[in-house]
């Protein structure tokens, strides 16, 4: 809340960012998810643009992820709304992922506290609230490293079991999928955290 201020306090009724520009393509996103599950259509194209033929999606910045969670989670409150609040939990989100890194490798919570404020605080994702609200969603990426991290060294622990690292694997292969949903940048820079962890 105090790193996006005012957003907090205009959550409701203002558009992030320095003016229109792409921020109005995610609120659009937003608006399109809703329609598209309320009539049937398929997110991932739309008769609503470069009409009468319509258009592909599937290499639009769609923040699918964040747009799904506004249509059903968020789906009491205006596009605006949903919009602005799934920001807000997206910046609470990468603190709060990057401190559970921190922590398992760290086991100190101090430490861990200043790696989340660090993170999550960090002037790239600050930057893309200007209107690239599908960077602002960095969460999965340390997620994604505690589910690969886990799932390694349940292996590498020499347990008779594999049973145990199958749902720390399965974990890091959904946030991976769940990962494309945000942006597709964001999946390079998993699979380089996981060849780096490799």
């Amino acid at each position: 809340v105090a790193w996006s201020f005012p957003l907090a306090a205009v959550v409701l009724t203002h558009l992030p960012g320095g003016g229109l520009s792409d921020n109005a393509n995610f609120l659009w996103n937003f608006w399109w998810m809703r329609e598209a599950l309320g009539s049937g259509e398929r997110f991932f194209s739309t008769p609503y643009l470069f009409a009468p033929y319509g258009t592909d999606l599937t290499l639009h910045t769609h923040t699918a992820l964040n747009a799904f969670a506004g249509a059903t989670v968020f789906g009491g409150v205006s596009p605006l709304a949903a919009l602005n609040v799934t920001i807000l939990l997206s910046l609470f989100l990468n603190g709060f992922c990057a401190y559970l890194l921190a922590w398992r490798i760290t086991k100190d919570t101090g430490a861990a506290l200043i790696a989340g404020l660090v993170f999550g605080g960090s002037p790239y994702l600050a930057a893309h609230l200007n209107g690239h609200f599908n960077l602002t969603s960095a969460w999965t990426l340390p997620l994604f490293a505690l589910a690969t991290l886990g799932a390694f060294c349940r292996a590498l622990s020499g347990s008779p079991a594999f049973a145990s690292v199958y749902p720390a694997a399965i974990a890091a292969g959904v946030l991976l999928g769940l990962t494309a949903y945000i942006d597709y940048y964001y999946v390079i820079y998993a699979v380089m955290i996981l060849a780096a962890l490799v």
